[in-house]
Protein backbone atom coordinates (compact mmCIF):
# COMPACT_ATOMS: atom_id res chain seq x y z
CA UNK A 1 0.00 0.00 0.00
CA UNK A 2 1.10 3.47 -0.76
CA UNK A 3 1.53 6.17 1.64
CA UNK A 4 2.96 9.94 2.05
CA UNK A 5 6.18 8.85 3.73
CA UNK A 6 7.19 6.96 0.84
CA UNK A 7 9.42 7.85 -1.88
CA UNK A 8 9.16 8.18 -5.80
CA UNK A 9 11.98 5.36 -5.29
CA UNK A 10 9.49 3.24 -2.97
CA UNK A 11 6.63 4.24 -4.71
CA UNK A 12 7.96 2.38 -7.94
CA UNK A 13 9.24 -0.69 -6.25
CA UNK A 14 8.05 -4.63 -7.24
CA UNK A 15 6.15 -5.17 -10.05
CA UNK A 16 3.99 -3.73 -12.57
CA UNK A 17 0.77 -4.59 -11.01
CA UNK A 18 -1.99 -2.21 -12.76
CA UNK A 19 -0.06 -2.53 -16.71
CA UNK A 20 -0.07 -6.79 -15.91
CA UNK A 21 -3.67 -6.35 -14.85
CA UNK A 22 -4.19 -4.10 -17.79
CA UNK A 23 -2.80 -6.60 -20.62
CA UNK A 24 -4.75 -9.87 -19.07
CA UNK A 25 -7.78 -7.71 -19.33
CA UNK A 26 -6.91 -6.99 -22.84
CA UNK A 27 -6.29 -10.17 -24.00
CA UNK A 28 -8.86 -9.65 -26.52
CA UNK A 29 -8.03 -6.63 -28.19
CA UNK A 30 -5.17 -5.20 -29.89
CA UNK A 31 -2.56 -3.16 -27.43
CA UNK A 32 0.83 -1.99 -27.98
CA UNK A 33 3.09 -0.42 -25.00
CA UNK A 34 3.92 2.78 -25.84
CA UNK A 35 5.20 4.88 -22.87
CA UNK A 36 8.18 4.27 -20.38
CA UNK A 37 7.97 1.97 -17.99
CA UNK A 38 8.90 4.03 -14.28
CA UNK A 39 9.95 0.14 -12.92
CA UNK A 40 12.23 -0.74 -15.36
CA UNK A 41 13.53 2.57 -16.59
CA UNK A 42 17.52 2.81 -16.40
CA UNK A 43 17.38 5.91 -19.21
CA UNK A 44 20.77 7.75 -17.66
CA UNK A 45 19.10 11.19 -16.50
CA UNK A 46 15.24 10.24 -17.14
CA UNK A 47 14.09 13.46 -16.16
CA UNK A 48 16.20 15.44 -18.45
CA UNK A 49 13.76 14.70 -21.04
CA UNK A 50 10.86 16.74 -22.51
CA UNK A 51 8.08 16.12 -19.56
CA UNK A 52 5.58 15.17 -22.29
CA UNK A 53 7.51 12.85 -24.10
CA UNK A 54 8.56 11.76 -20.19
CA UNK A 55 4.83 10.95 -19.93
CA UNK A 56 4.19 9.28 -23.31
CA UNK A 57 0.77 7.08 -22.47
CA UNK A 58 1.22 3.75 -21.43
CA UNK A 59 -0.89 1.55 -24.16
CA UNK A 60 -2.67 1.91 -27.55
CA UNK A 61 -5.66 -0.22 -27.67
CA UNK A 62 -7.77 -1.21 -30.56
CA UNK A 63 -11.15 -2.22 -29.40
CA UNK A 64 -14.26 -2.90 -30.82
CA UNK A 65 -13.28 -1.29 -34.11
CA UNK A 66 -12.16 2.10 -32.13
CA UNK A 67 -8.81 2.85 -30.99
CA UNK A 68 -7.63 4.40 -28.09
CA UNK A 69 -4.09 5.59 -26.17
CA UNK A 70 -4.36 4.83 -22.56
CA UNK A 71 -2.65 5.75 -19.34
CA UNK A 72 -3.01 2.73 -16.51
CA UNK A 73 -2.79 3.11 -12.82
CA UNK A 74 -2.77 1.31 -9.83
CA UNK A 75 -3.61 3.60 -7.38
CA UNK A 76 -6.34 6.41 -7.64
CA UNK A 77 -3.65 9.09 -6.83
CA UNK A 78 -2.76 11.47 -9.49
CA UNK A 79 0.52 14.34 -8.94
CA UNK A 80 0.00 17.68 -9.49
CA UNK A 81 2.70 17.42 -12.47
CA UNK A 82 0.34 15.20 -14.32
CA UNK A 83 -2.37 17.23 -14.25
CA UNK A 84 -0.75 20.41 -14.92
CA UNK A 85 0.83 18.77 -18.26
CA UNK A 86 -2.49 16.90 -19.04
CA UNK A 87 -3.09 19.33 -22.08
CA UNK A 88 0.32 18.96 -23.89
CA UNK A 89 0.09 15.24 -23.27
CA UNK A 90 -3.27 15.32 -25.21
CA UNK A 91 -2.50 17.87 -27.73
CA UNK A 92 0.49 15.39 -28.46
CA UNK A 93 -0.95 12.38 -28.62
CA UNK A 94 -4.76 11.99 -28.43
CA UNK A 95 -6.91 12.94 -31.28
CA UNK A 96 -11.11 12.92 -31.55
CA UNK A 97 -10.53 9.19 -33.06
CA UNK A 98 -7.72 8.06 -31.04
CA UNK A 99 -8.65 10.14 -27.51
CA UNK A 100 -6.32 9.48 -24.23
CA UNK A 101 -8.37 7.49 -21.63
CA UNK A 102 -7.24 6.36 -17.95
CA UNK A 103 -7.51 2.78 -17.13
CA UNK A 104 -7.53 2.91 -13.28
CA UNK A 105 -6.30 -1.21 -12.14
CA UNK A 106 -7.23 -2.35 -8.61
CA UNK A 107 -6.66 -5.30 -6.74
CA UNK A 108 -9.48 -7.05 -6.19
CA UNK A 109 -11.75 -5.85 -9.02
CA UNK A 110 -12.41 -7.82 -12.26
CA UNK A 111 -12.40 -4.95 -14.35
CA UNK A 112 -10.41 -1.67 -15.00
CA UNK A 113 -12.54 1.77 -14.00
CA UNK A 114 -12.31 3.58 -17.40
CA UNK A 115 -12.35 7.82 -17.14
CA UNK A 116 -11.97 10.26 -19.79
CA UNK A 117 -8.57 12.53 -19.56
CA UNK A 118 -11.63 15.39 -18.64
CA UNK A 119 -13.02 13.28 -16.30
CA UNK A 120 -9.73 12.73 -14.56
CA UNK A 121 -9.04 16.45 -14.62
CA UNK A 122 -12.55 17.60 -13.20
CA UNK A 123 -12.16 14.50 -10.40
CA UNK A 124 -8.47 16.07 -9.44
CA UNK A 125 -10.20 19.39 -9.03
CA UNK A 126 -13.11 17.75 -6.95
CA UNK A 127 -10.23 16.71 -4.39
CA UNK A 128 -7.49 18.60 -2.14
CA UNK A 129 -3.78 18.48 -2.40
CA UNK A 130 -1.71 15.82 -0.35
CA UNK A 131 2.03 15.64 -0.19
CA UNK A 132 4.94 13.02 -0.72
CA UNK A 133 7.69 13.03 1.60
CA UNK A 134 9.68 13.81 -1.17
CA UNK A 135 7.61 16.88 -1.63
CA UNK A 136 5.74 15.43 -5.02
CA UNK A 137 2.10 16.77 -4.53
CA UNK A 138 -1.18 14.48 -5.07
CA UNK A 139 -4.45 14.10 -4.76
CA UNK A 140 -6.44 11.03 -4.50
CA UNK A 141 -9.54 10.75 -7.00
CA UNK A 142 -12.33 9.25 -6.01
CA UNK A 143 -13.40 6.67 -8.02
Amino acid sequence: MLNASMSYKDRNKGNNFAEDFFEKYCKDYYIVRLGFDEKNNSIPLFYNINPVLRNMPDYFVYANKKTFICNVKGTANIKQKEVEILPGIVSAYSSKECPLIYAFCFKGSSTPVFKGYQEVIDLYMDKTNKQWNDGKVYRTLSL
